[in-house]
């Protein structure tokens, strides 16, 4: 109590792995684990990190989240999906669409989002590291050779934008303060290193004239404005969603609607809602494609279910 943010995750940080420590050093002491090879007390000591940060992950997040600037990054994401290769100069991903590198980053781009289920700085270290080397293996394949540091980071950069990652920043963070000292060296740290400069990259963007970026302002500010109404667009179907999502029909009106002669499938699921719940009206869009947009929503909402 009494401490400032930044004293008090350096003392949570300093007890942690104080505390990890004199564990490991008693169960090294016990006949159990002292015959143990390298390889099995390495094992050892990643599950002793994980069963100690489970019982006390959610007191220490709560200290560590930024929130403000995890919710800003996440804001930045969504803006910026627009942004393609060859506005970072990834020459080897230019004849790919979209679609398609998609599924090809859907590796890496799964072993990154696994840092949110992880509550060890150790794993979540080791979850960058599995997606730094499977993309690494991807930029081999495509390439032929090795990538190097300034092959690797605007391929992140682009793999943060399409995985829109939660919580990003305060998992670096987190990893950052409590990875033990044997942690932070090597392959591991190295790809956390890269994914660190790649977050910190889309940060200090300037949003106005997209300084970094291999494109022209004409074409920024178009896409900077066409990738906004496809987010509002997704914000409606999602508000949609939510104030459908505990509806239930009764039975009685499924029974009658058969006996009527009715075709009871999901379009008749969604008319009924439509007919007999109230539901909220959406914000607002700004913009003359109104009743486009309106269409859009119901195609997209009847597609997800």
């Amino acid at each position: 109590k009494g401490l400032k943010r930044v004293d008090l995750l350096r003392e949570l940080s300093t007890r942690m792995n104080e505390c990890l420590d004199k564990t490991l050093e008693s169960l090294k002491g016990n006949v159990i684990w002292s015959e143990e090879d390298e390889e099995a007390w390495d094992d050892t000591k990643k599950n002793v990190e994980i069963f100690l940060y489970s019982k006390v992950y959610i007191s220490i997040w709560k200290v560590c989240e930024e929130i403000d600037v995890d919710k800003s990054l996440a804001e930045r994401f969504e803006t910026l999906h627009f942004v393609s290769p060859s506005h970072l100069e990834i020459s080897c991903f230019e004849t790919e669409d979209g679609k398609e590198l998609d599924a090809v980053l859907e590796k890496p781009i799964t072993s990154l989002k696994a840092i949110n289920g992880a509550c060890s700085p150790g794993t979540k270290l080791a979850c960058i590291h599995e997606a730094y080397r499977q993309l690494s293996q991807i930029l081999q394949g495509l390439t032929n050779s090795p990538p190097g540091a300034d092959d690797i980071l605007p391929v992140l950069i682009y793999m943060l934008l399409r995985a829109k990652l939660r919580n990003i920043y305060s998992n670096l963070s987190f990893i950052e303060l409590f990875s033990q000292h044997e942690n932070v060296r090597g392959a591991e740290w190295y790809a956390f290193t890269n994914l660190y400069g790649a977050v910190q990259f889309l940060k200090d963007l300037d949003m106005v004239n997209a300084k970094g970026l291999h494109i022209d302002l004409k074409t920024w500010k178009e896409g900077l404005g066409r990738q906004q109404k496809i987010n509002i667009q997704e914000e409606r179907v999602r508000n949609i969603e939510r104030k459908l999502a505990d509806v239930v029909i009764p039975v009685k009106a499924v029974r009658d609607a058969r006996l009527e002669g009715q075709v009871v499938d999901l379009n008749w699921g969604f008319n009924y809602q439509n007919e007999h719940f109230q539901i909220a009206n959406p914000p607002q869009q700004d913009s003359d494609d109104e009743e486009d947009v309106i269409e859009n929503d119901e195609k997209a909402l009847k597609s997800r279910w």
